[in-house]
This record gives structure tokens, sequence and C-alpha cells, in this order.
């Protein structure tokens, strides 16, 4: 499930260092030929050069300011944030964890390393931060949003509804006393995205839009709704307008490419997967699919390649050893077919559809013990697909063991398969 975030842009509040003057050696501003002399110099010199970009310079003078005031938690703070954006969670775990210890009431300091806990993939603990959040401030609404992302990342979906539910009502609340503040509707349009509310995530991105029309993350993420909502030509529309006031927002290509893909315009879902790829060139989904819709075409030694190019970046990526399968078994090259079937099961043994798949393969080779083996497989891991009791009923029927081939035939009827149906014996 893709989950929708609150821009980062929004999310942290800066708050700048008391005036304290220190004597030290004469430092300058990297931006301006102006002499830093307070530690609120430096923490908004730090700042102004994370806003601009420039975040290794900006990590230079916070690691300067905490060296000067070491006892100060906003040095630590802006540091973890420069850190953040530069996209080492490590080190800004360890600052901004610094900066709670010096200031453990701030519920931006919990909030932000709830945050950066998350995209660690450390679940458990971005809850605790969100907790501590509400234990500061019961209202605050996107510590609701956040805590029910972190949830569903657990597969705790009725805390995650719980907490996604309570954030709308918060940012409902808010929106009462200003119904023009885009950012509230924008985060409310999240909560209803990820619940799959889309017509009512679809409305509050759309008056998000008509307030603030060019913000190009807005048209992406009401994009994302029209898509998830099947209204794949409404979403193509958003994502071109977003890649127009950002071209080169690398997302709104690639996802343009799956609503084309849904529309079977394999040529246009080409196209935005390789422009995606031509601004983002170390994302694996990217060449996966790709490599999907080249092989959907029957280019299917470019579909190889563009699958081998994601393995490059991704070596463990299971589902494109098990699409490269699909493309060997297409070209008939059984024994490449089955190795790269049974590399995508010796990384994710629990997907019932690479079991069904490698089964199949056997039973074309008329391989029926080991077809056997593995469509019985797919059934333990998902008893209500028909598919492996039609091949059951197949290899028992060549077998000529009638009354397996019909007890099997009976339960691929009994699960909606007419085929089965057709063939029990009465």
């Amino acid at each position: 499930m893709k989950y929708l975030n609150i821009n980062k842009k929004f999310l942290f509040i800066l708050i700048l260092a008391t005036l304290t003057i220190f004597p030290t050696k004469k430092a300058y501003s990297y931006e301006k030929n102006i002499e830093l002399v307070t530690i609120n110099d430096y923490i908004n010199e730090g700042i102004s050069l994370r806003n601009n970009g420039k975040i290794k310079l900006s990590i230079d003078i916070l690691i300067k300011a905490t060296n000067l005031d070491p006892e100060n938690p906003e040095t630590h703070y802006n540091l973890a944030l420069s850190y953040y954006d530069e996209g080492d969670y490590k080190k800004a775990l360890i600052s901004f964890k610094k900066s709670i210890e010096l200031d453990s009431d701030s519920l931006t300091k919990h909030y932000s390393l709830g945050i950066n806990y998350f995209d660690m993939g450390n679940y458990s603990d971005s809850i605790n931060e969100y907790k501590k959040v509400m234990e500061i401030n019961p209202l605050y609404s996107n510590a609701y949003f956040e805590i029910g992302k972190s949830y569903a990342k657990i597969e705790k979906y009725d805390e995650s509804k719980f907490n996604y539910l309570k954030a709308a009502e918060l940012y409902n609340n808010e929106l009462k006393f200003n119904s023009k503040d885009h950012i509230v509707l924008y985060n409310l349009g999240l909560v209803y995205y990820n619940i799959h509310n889309y017509p009512e995530s679809i409305k509050n991105f759309e008056q998000a839009i008509s307030i603030v029309p060019n913000y190009y993350q807005f048209y992406y993420s009401c994009g994302l709704s029209y898509h998830d909502f099947g209204k794949y030509v409404e979403a193509i529309q958003k994502y071109k307008k977003s890649i127009e006031l950002n071209p080169t927002y690398s997302a709104a290509y690639y996802d343009m490419g799956l609503s084309y893909y849904k529309l079977n315009k394999l040529d246009d879902a080409i196209n935005f997967y390789t422009k995606a790829i031509e601004f983002e060139p170390n994302r694996s989904l990217f060449f996966y699919k790709l490599g999907i819709a080249l092989h959907d075409k029957k280019e299917y030694d470019k579909a190889l390649k563009s699958y081998e190019k994601a393995l490059e970046i991704t070596p463990n990526y299971s589902s494109v050893y098990y699409d490269m399968g699909l493309t060997y078994f297409t070209l008939g090259k059984y024994e490449e077919s089955e190795k790269h079937y049974k590399k995508s099961i010796e990384l994710e043994n629990n997907i019932s559809l690479y079991h069904y798949q490698l089964g199949y393969l056997y039973e074309k080779q008329n391989k029926y013990k080991e077809a056997i083996e593995e469509y019985k497989e797919t059934s333990k891991l998902d008893p209500k697909d028909s598919f492996p009791y039609d091949g059951l009923g197949d290899i028992y029927k060549k077998l000529e063991k009638i009354k397996e081939s019909n007890e099997a035939y009976k339960k691929a009827c009994s699960l909606g398969s007419q085929y089965s149906c057709a063939k029990i014996k009465k």
C-alpha cells in the first residue's frame, strides 16, 4: 500500500535560540559578507543554508554552533534537521535525542524524532514519540496522522484507522476557524487517501489547489487519489500539472506511467517510466515497472535488461526475479525461468503466486510430483485461490487418479472456478 506523507516542507517549526554572544575567532556568513557574532547568527545561517539546499555547509556551521554552545537544544535540533535533509538519519537521531535531553517538553522535537524513526523503519519507536507529542498537546492533529501511518506499517490496522479518523476530526475542527487553510486541507486529503476514501481525498486536494494553485505536490497527491479511484485520465491531468510546476519531479513521471499502463497505453507508460529514470536513475522500482511494460509489449530482451538493471540497484528484489521468470517462461527458456522463480521464493517464501507459477512451469514440463508440491503450497498460503486446485485436478486426471482429480475440481469449483465446475465427473 502506498502511504502519502505530510510534506516535509510543513513539518518542522524552527525555534531560534536566545541571543548569546561568544568571544571566539571571527566567523563569517557563507552567503553574506557579515560576521557571525551570536549563537543566533550561527543558527540562522545554518537554517538559511539548509533552506537554500546547501546542506553540507549548513551542517558545517551548525556543528560549530553546537561546539560553541553545547547546552543549547536549538543548535542540536537544527543540526538534526540538516542531517535529516541530507538523508543521514543515524546522525540526525543522535542530534534529535540530544536536543530532547536538553528540552524534554518540546512538542516539535519529539514530533521530528518520530518522523526520523519512521523513515529509519523504526515504527514502534516512532509511535512512542508521537504518543509523547499527544501527551504534550492532545489536539496536535499531525501527530495522529503520523501515528496512523506507523501503525499501518506494523499491520495494526484498527489502531491506524482510529488515529487517521482522529486526525480527520481535528483537521475538520481547524477548518471551522479557517476554511482556507490550504495546509490543513491538504493534510486532510492525505488522511482520507490513507483510509481509501478517495472522493473525500480528492475534494480536499482540489480545495487546497484552488487556494494555492502553483504547488506541484498538491497536484501530485490529487493525481494519486484519482488513480487509486480508477480515474486514470484525471490522474494524468494532475500529474502533468505537477510536472509543469516541477519539471524534474521523478515521482510524477513514474505515476503518470502507471496511469497510462492502466489505460493499456504501453508506449506512453514506457516513455514516462523512462523519463522518471532520467531524473532518478537509482530507483529499482522504476526499472522494474519499465520491465513489466516492455514485457507486455513483447519486447522481451529489453524487459530482461530493465529487470537486470533493477537487480543491480536492489539485488534481493523478489518481484523482479519472479517477473524475469515469467519473461523466460514466455520465451520458452524453462531452465532460466525455474531458476528465477526459485530465487523469488528463496527471498520471499510466503507469496502464493510465486509457488503457483513454479508449479505451472513444472506441470508444463510434465514434472508432476514437483508441480503437485508447489500447488499444495500455493493452496496453503492462499486457501481461497481456485487456480492451484484447477492444476491439481488436471495433473491427477493425467495420472489417472480420478478420485483425487474430482476432489480437486470440486474444491476449485466451490472457490468459483467455472473451468473446474465443467470438469467434475457426475
